[in-house]
């Protein structure tokens, strides 16, 4: 990373910072340390838009801190009953949806997506285990930073 990418990014932390100052995260920022023994406060994603159309929402057990020290993304799989699918994520700094199609066969989910790569097509698929979708990327996926997860369907939270 440039010395000027490294500058960019603090001051658009610090005026991410100061314009969520109000939100609780409910971590000290004591708890937390960036790479030069700094404290930081993680700023939580914002909650996810509701519905547009009927689904079943399965929502990340287990968020990952995202690249830039100090924020946290969710994830979460919409499969809408109409066969489309979003895969949405939210983070302090943007919403995102990535959408498609999905079809089921008993327990196998394969993903149909809007998206794709010079490298070739999107690919992914999950096994559906009781209350919990749990979903694998192919390698084009892996490679621009999409990580296979465990999510949990949100009725039964």
């Amino acid at each position: 990373m440039t010395a000027r990418s490294l500058v960019v990014m603090a001051i658009v932390l610090a005026g991410v910072s100061a314009a969520c100052s109000h939100w609780d995260s409910g971590v000290s920022p004591d708890e937390v340390q960036i790479g030069n023994g700094k404290p930081v406060s993680y700023l939580p994603a914002p909650p996810f838009p509701e519905l547009s159309k009927p689904g079943t929402i399965y929502v990340e057990l287990t968020p990952a801190p995202e690249f830039t020290p100090g924020l946290h993304s969710a994830s979460r799989y919409v499969l809408y009953d109409d066969g489309t699918f979003g895969l949405q994520t939210s983070s302090a700094l943007q919403q995102y949806e990535f959408s498609g199609r999905y079809t089921r066969a008993d327990s196998l989910v394969t993903f149909d997506w809007d998206g794709w790569s010079a490298a070739g097509p999107w690919k992914a698929s999950a096994i559906m285990r009781g209350d919990q979708l749990i979903v694998t990327y192919g390698e084009i996926m892996t490679m621009t930073d999409f990580v296979d997860a465990t999510y949990v369907r949100l009725d039964n939270w």
